[in-house]
């Protein structure tokens, strides 16, 4: 079976993690709730080195509305995150993570 240029790509993030490419930028007062937000990727810790652990769905925290602070979802750092998951870089496991979450 031939995979699209699409599917290669995909499968490539998969491995690689994703990159500033696969984002948009996040302005400094963006509300960012309610998105998909990659972080980058830190290879010297384990349980944030693969793109699974990349993605963090933002719902709420200090700096999430785009209000004074520097911390969203507890842990993460604005300056941490590459910015909001481009819509057409979002793997299907993501979307189907989502979908559970929301119910």
């Amino acid at each position: 079976m031939v995979k699209s240029n699409d599917e290669q790509e995909l499968e490539l993030v998969a491995l690689e993690g994703f990159t500033d490419n696969d984002c948009c930028k996040i302005g400094s007062r963006e509300c960012i709730v309610g998105k998909i937000v990659a972080i980058q990727l830190e290879p010297t810790r384990f349980e944030y080195s693969h793109c699974a652990r990349q993605l963090v769905l933002v719902e709420g925290g200090a700096d999430a509305s785009g209000e004074r602070g520097r911390v969203f979802y507890g842990i993460w750092r604005r300056i941490e995150a590459m910015g909001v998951l481009r819509h057409d870089r979002i793997p299907c496991w993501a979307f189907e993570m989502l979908a559970k979450i929301r119910r």
